[in-house]
């Protein structure tokens, strides 16, 4: 194999001299002429290198010559073959960027409209397509009212590996956390360990008819308490609990076996 030099850098390869004729139609050249006669040119012979030893998954390919010294030298390069799963964890990179996260099969299909096999998983060759695959972290401890939620991978050492944020969680995920119905034993012994239930005889005989009529029933023979029920809303601000004091309430009740 033969390529053309010029100005320090590689410009194209020939495999004939009729081929480099084609591109200097100025120059004349004898019949016999073959590349070898073509050094004036710039026209080199590339020199053979070993291929490097290559693991399982890999494989070898030519890339474009290596000017060592002035001399054009074989340049390998090993491709890795990135096996892509649907429970694999995998991103797109474009010129260093993250642009799509998590990245999957059928985006892939999607983004690359080609005979893809039906089938999980797919073969790709070294950042083929942009697609990475991400290296799995433990998500990071969180207080309670926090959240671990993924962020975009970041580049470790030179491996693409998941990353994560932290942040307080919202009103309304707080309050989904809340359950929304505990068993009258485990709301009962709740209030004992708050030091409240004493007080919830007293706060029922407050209340008016019927309310303290309906109140003590649901008190004495209910096999369960729901968080927006009539007896919560009676019994709240007499027992001094907010919001945020019932649903504490309830949260530790169900944690009660």
């Amino acid at each position: 194999m033969f390529v053309l030099i010029q100005n320090g850098a590689v410009i194209k390869p020939y495999d004939t001299a009729a081929q480099f004729l084609r591109d200097h139609p100025d120059v004349e050249l004898a019949d016999d002429t073959t590349l070898a006669d073509l050094e004036e040119f710039g026209v080199l012979e590339v020199a053979e290198v070993p291929p490097p030893a290559i693991g399982e998954g890999q494989t070898l390919d030519l890339d474009t010559p290596l000017l060592v010294d002035g001399i054009p030298q074989q340049n390998w390069i090993v491709h890795d073959w990135l096996e892509m799963t649907g429970d694999g964890l995998y991103a797109r990179v474009v010129d260093g960027a993250v642009v799509a996260w998590p990245y999957t099969t059928a985006m892939l299909r999607a983004d690359f409209p080609k005979s893809w096999p039906v089938t999980d998983p797919i073969m790709l060759m070294d950042g083929e397509h942009d697609v990475v695959a991400v290296a799995p972290i433990e998500p990071p401890a969180v207080t309670a009212g926090q959240i671990a939620e993924l962020a975009s991978p970041v580049l470790v050492n030179g491996e693409w590996t998941q990353a994560w944020t932290v942040r307080d969680q919202t009103a309304q995920e707080l309050a989904a956390l809340v359950p929304q119905v505990v068993s009258m034993r485990q709301a009962r012994l709740a209030l004992l360990a708050a030091g409240s239930l004493a007080a919830v005889d007293a706060a029922i005989a407050a209340l008016p008819s019927p309310q303290k009529e309906a109140a003590q029933i649901e008190w004495e023979y209910a096999t369960e308490v729901q968080r927006d029920s009539a007896l919560i809303a009676s019994l709240a601000p007499a027992l001094g609990m907010d919001d945020a004091a019932i649903d504490a309430l309830f949260v530790a009740a169900a944690a009660i076996a």
